[in-house]
């Protein structure tokens, strides 16, 4: 967890496990990664970013920043997204260090005042496969609400195109926003508890209103907030950045209101904004590792209690997460088999949490502890590749 890297043995051994987990899959990025972590001068870099975005990734979105406006770094010929050429077999050492020491001033900066807002529009495949079954149960109009929405991309989910598995087409067949995952079950070899079934190709009610809260909200119409986004997506990885460029054109047409204010502060005002007979929706993807344990107690005290409030005028309230499994105590999938990956031990956990609509009675005794609401149950649907290559259905 971001928080907890607080000395350089932490800074390094954050880069060896993004190094570990993501190495299969974007190989130049993690060789990079353990340069960093055996030299402290540059893992050490990363202690000057605030506590809760000591993350590997705040780092290397940093340097592709400087890459990305520098195209004649000396870094550059490992970065696809620059080069447009395959990265570079040589050892990249010697251009990160020279890059890092000629750009330092400026990776310090974005360190400090930038922070990670990776707008990874597949991760809507998660939402899709969570909203068609959630729809499907109760098809009350939706309310959408993303906590840490950056430029609030993945409000739009119902614009885009989905492939999952070999389920066929499902979303909108013409959008130009193509997204997908690998289903994984007892017939592809994946570990499951269960078979899956068909995804839905159409969610089971209209998404009517949607808006978006950020400490920091990007502006898609800004070139500078752009190029964070793209600087935020691995450069390896083109098929992700022609997914960013596709869904921020289809952004443009009509953004997304994404509002400035903290997860558990300023919440309410936009839960209350839902209509009357409505669903709320509430996203949380890779937003609550970021923040503290007991900051993330408040937050669900504070769903709680809104779900009560709501329920007032025949509105839903249900939060789906897509984060690591320690991060909700209350979301408990299933155990990996010994032989698990990498890949798999360091999967996203896709959730469902619902939330009691009863109030409790408030005419205790003096002497008696105040009454509590029950406090939410969650279920586990998937386990999910955290940018959702692939997708392992749980019961």
């Amino acid at each position: 967890m971001a928080e907890r890297v607080a000395t350089l043995a932490d800074a390094a051994q954050a880069f060896r496990t993004f190094a570990d987990a993501e190495g299969a899959r974007v190989p130049t990025y993690a060789a990079i990664c353990r340069i960093i972590a055996d030299d402290p001068e540059l893992h050490g870099l990363l202690l000057h970013a605030p506590t809760g975005q000591r993350l590997p990734v705040l780092l290397l979105a940093a340097i592709h920043e400087v890459v990305l406006t520098q195209p004649d770094t000396a870094l550059a010929p490992w970065y696809p997204s620059v080069s447009g050429r395959a990265p570079s077999s040589e050892d990249p050492g010697p251009a990160l260090r020279s890059t890092i020491a000629a750009h330092r001033d400026r990776i310090l900066g974005l360190l400090r005042t930038r922070q990670v807002q990776t707008n990874e529009v597949n991760r809507c495949c998660a939402w899709w496969i969570a909203l068609t079954q959630l729809t499907a149960e109760d098809p009350r109009p939706v309310h959408l609400v993303e906590i840490g929405a950056s430029a609030g991309l993945n409000l739009l989910l119902d614009r885009y195109r989905y492939t999952l598995g070999h389920n066929g087409a499902a979303g909108v067949a013409s959008s130009p926003v193509h997204l997908g995952s690998e289903l994984r079950g007892h017939e592809t070899g994946g570990h499951q508890t269960g078979g899956h079934q068909d995804t839905p190709r159409v969610l089971g009610a209209a998404i009517v209103t949607r808006v978006g809260l950020d400490q920091r909200p990007l502006d898609i119409t800004d070139p500078a907030d752009a190029r964070w986004l793209e600087a935020c997506v691995w450069p390896e990885q083109r098929v992700r950045f022609d997914r960013l460029t596709a869904a921020l054109g289809v952004a443009a047409l009509d953004p997304p209101r994404v509002v400035p204010g903290d997860l558990v502060d300023d919440l309410s005002p936009l839960l209350d904004e839902a209509p009357d007979g409505s669903h709320v929706v509430v996203l949380s993807s890779w937003v609550l590792a970021y923040v503290s344990r007991e900051r993330r107690s408040v937050f669900l005290d504070l769903l709680s209690g809104a779900a009560v409030r709501l329920a007032s005028r025949n509105v839903r309230l249900t939060l789906l997460t897509l984060e690591a499994a320690s991060i909700l105590d209350l979301v408990a999938p299933p155990p990996l088999p010994a032989d698990a990956s990498a890949d798999e031990q360091f999967a996203s956990i896709l959730a469902i949490t619902g939330f009691s609509t009863t109030s409790p009675p408030t005419t205790s005794p003096p002497t008696t502890p105040p009454p509590t609401t029950p406090p939410p149950t969650g279920r586990v649907i998937a386990r999910c590749q955290a940018h959702l290559v692939w997708t392992e259905l749980l019961g």
